[in-house]
Parts: structure tokens; C-alpha cells; sequence
């Protein structure tokens, strides 16, 4: 077992690698881990990317034509034609063949979350841009944070003339409601619609990936520190 040179985020104990154990149900799922990251005291899993191992094979190549598709009111990649379900699985986030003008990472935070006097704030990075801003309004939320950081990197790229853009975000609650029609999000529904009729306004195609928080993606970090530092956090 080899030994990892972060520290736990919980107890701040040693971190040691470990190896997954092999099974053939692997081979069954979207993706999976060769290896991890476990505390030598609390015993919490860290997982990485650099372990992460995606099954191709079970998603077939989309169609070639690369035009947006309308679903239910907003521009949606075409359907995927898997298995079971109509889009490519949340946990693989990544659509076969899509090159991008642009690649943008996302990421909100909030000081004191949901609660009276919270602040939130919201920041993105693509290449040297680095762009944040306070959430405004009430509702001081994560995942209000989240949401308007997709939006004004969405909004960023229009104005500079990007139509394929690829999004990179670690909330895995934000990339499932923009999976939906903005109209079927019940939780901070008026930031979805925004972001469905900016798609709309400047016929935009856009993919979402989730990316793992604080796993060492540069990109991540850097949008993460924007964020956290306009809020309060650092």
C-alpha cells in the first residue's frame, strides 16, 4: 500500500492507497475504480479520476449530425439510444464525440448555507478567464451558487461567440435538473429557466460533465478557490 501525500479532510490522518477488488459486475456498470484513497484513522474513502476506469463500449456512438434536438421546450443533446434510458447516465456525464469551442468549470459555495445571514457566491474559469460574483437576492444557497455559475459561464461564451460549450461541475443535484425541462425543477426553478432560455436565445449545445470536488483537478480547484474566497471562505 502505497502512501498518499494529501491528508484527510476529516482528522487530517495519512492517507493510503488501496486496490479494488476485482469482480466481473464491473464490466456491467457505467464506470469504476481500480484503486482509492482510505484514512489510516477514520477509515473515509477518497476516490480520484486517475483510478477511474469508463466503459465505452457501453455507450454507442450519437448520431453524427450535431445540431441541437428540442425536448420539451429546451435544446437537449439527441436522444441516447442505450439500454434503458434516454440520455447518457448522469454518472458517465461525458457524450461520445462532442468537441467543444470551449471548456468552462463551474463551482459555487456558500458561507453559513440555508441559513439567515448566509452569503453565496458563485465563479468560473476557462483557460486565463476567471469570472465570480455574489448570489443575489434572499436565498443564499449552495446550490443556488452552483446553478448561476452555469449560467454566467453560459452567458460568458455566447457573448464570445462559443456554440458548443462543455461544462465541468462537481454538483451532481445541478447537472440532474439540467437534465429536465426547466419547468419540471422544483427546487430554484427561476435560475433553470434562465439558463434554458439562454440556450434557446443563442442556440447554444452544451454538455455537462461531473467532475469529483477537491480531487485534484486543476480547473475545479481553481473555480472552487474563486468562489469560496468572494464568499468568505478563505
Amino acid at each position: 500500500m502505497l502512501q498518499y501525500q494529501e491528508k484527510c479532510k476529516t482528522c487530517g490522518s495519512k492517507l493510503i492507497r488501496r486496490e479494488t477488488q476485482k469482480k466481473a459486475s464491473q464490466l456491467k456498470k457505467a464506470y469504476y475504480y481500480t484503486a482509492y484513497y482510505s484514512c489510516t484513522k477514520c477509515q473515509k474513502i477518497y476516490l480520484n479520476d486517475k483510478f477511474k476506469v469508463i466503459n465505452n463500449f457501453l455507450f454507442p456512438e450519437p448520431p453524427l449530425t450535431l445540431t441541437p434536438v428540442k425536448q420539451a421546450g429546451s435544446l437537449r443533446p439527441p436522444p441516447y439510444q442505450g439500454e434503458k434510458s434516454i440520455t447518457p447516465p448522469l454518472t458517465r456525464g461525458s457524450w461520445v464525440g462532442f468537441v467543444p469551442d470551449v471548456e468552462i468549470w463551474t463551482d459555487g459555495a456558500c458561507v453559513s448555507n440555508g441559513q439567515k445571514h448566509a452569503k453565496a457566491a458563485w465563479a468560473f474559469v476557462s483557460n486565463k478567464t476567471e469570472r465570480a460574483g455574489l448570489a443575489p437576492g434572499k436565498k443564499q444557497t449552495n446550490n443556488v451558487a452552483e446553478g448561476l455559475a452555469i449560467f454566467h459561464a453560459l452567458d460568458w461564451a455566447a457573448i464570445n461567440n462559443f456554440k458548443k460549450i462543455k461544462i465541468y461541475t462537481d454538483s451532481q443535484i445541478t447537472i440532474h435538473n439540467l437534465r429536465k425541462p426547466a419547468n419540471k425543477v422544483k427546487v430554484n426553478q427561476e435560475i433553470f429557466q434562465k439558463i434554458e432560455n439562454l440556450i434557446k436565445q443563442y442556440n447554444l449545445l452544451v454538455d455537462y460533465e461531473k467532475v469529483l470536488g477537491h480531487s485534484g483537478d486543476v480547473n475545479n480547484t481553481r473555480a472552487d478557490k474563486l468562489a469560496n474566497k468572494l464568499a468568505g471562505k478563505e
